[in-house]
């Protein structure tokens, strides 16, 4: 959990209009404002990719019950996919949730409306993971062109007590690509998370990533850490992947976490009942567990967590 404490140069000076409801308290210290509220919040990681169908948002609710599991607390997975995969991989049909992440990007700009995004979160089927879903509309957000469209995930964050779910972190899928749902993830992060896989544009894919990371960081985010790359989908007898990660890893060095994970079907018999690949007891589920295991314990001491 962290104390919000922000350099108003990581927030627009409109955010303290009072119009958007947010209760920001702005003083100077040696000619510089600052913002401070004494809410105790837990951090949140953009889980991001530059293209599709490299296991991310596999990677982002396995990571979710991994933490849950190995630290003793409730995790938030926050689907800003507008395929809402996230959502149904952790059993949420659609319409089942009262609020989606659209009433979410929508309350941050309505006037008179205070709600935050916790006000969204609803339960899964997965032990100790919620889940603020995701739905279609969610791509109008996309192409929104206002002045406060990058920061609405942001602003929600401001607005929300998470104490009442006990959430410990949260997890944030994101679409693929580039975008505005991107951006807002990485503007309303604490840290960000590139997935990618062993095949020979994992390499560039991750390469983008973690260039459009740097640029949030610089221009909108000083505070995001970017924690690194977690290469999916890895096979041992073929040689491509085998070279496909010495590549990224003589690119990218430390920032590609070890190990990689490994392909295999268990994942996708977990994918197809919507539970965690825990479930599914064979070897090759147990193997992906225990990588998935390494890299949540990563995870978790990036966020400054506490094992149970």
């Amino acid at each position: 959990m962290k104390r919000s404490i922000l350099r108003s140069s990581q927030i627009p000076r409109w955010l303290a209009v009072s119009r958007y409801n947010c209760s920001y308290d702005h003083t100077d210290r040696q000619g510089r404002g600052w913002t401070v509220l004494a809410i105790d919040r837990p951090k949140r990681v953009a889980v991001v990719a530059r293209k599709g169908g490299v296991g991310k948002t596999t990677t982002t609710v396995q990571l979710a019950i991994a933490l849950s599991i190995i630290y003793g607390i409730n995790t938030l997975v926050v689907d800003n996919d507008p395929q809402g995969n996230a959502t149904a991989r952790l059993g949420v049909g659609e319409g089942q949730a009262p609020y989606t992440l659209n009433d979410v990007y929508s309350w941050t700009t309505a006037v008179g409306q205070t709600a935050g995004l916790s006000a969204a979160i609803h339960p899964t089927t997965w032990p100790g993971v919620f889940v603020v879903a995701g739905e279609e509309a969610v791509k109008f957000r996309e192409t929104e062109g206002e002045e406060l469209a990058d920061y609405r995930l942001q602003i929600a964050y401001e607005r929300s007590d998470f104490t009442s779910h006990s959430i410990g972190a949260i997890l944030m899928d994101t679409q693929p690509g580039t975008g505005g749902l991107l951006r807002n993830a990485m503007i309303g992060a604490d840290a960000v998370l590139v997935v990618s896989d062993s095949e020979p544009d994992g390499l560039l894919g991750a390469h983008k990533a973690l260039e459009a990371a740097e640029s949030i960081k610089a221009r909108q985010n000083p505070g995001l850490q970017i924690l690194g790359v977690l290469v999916n989908h890895y096979d041992s007898t073929m040689g491509e992947h085998e070279r496909c990660v010495a590549d990224l890893i003589a690119a990218h060095g430390e920032r590609i976490w070890l190990p990689v994970v490994p392909r295999r079907a268990a994942v996708a018999t977990a994918r197809g009942i919507a539970r965690p690949v825990q479930e599914i007891r064979t070897n090759g589920g147990r193997a992906y567990v225990r990588a998935m295991n390494e890299h949540a314990r990563r995870l978790g001491r990036a966020l400054e967590l506490q094992e149970s």
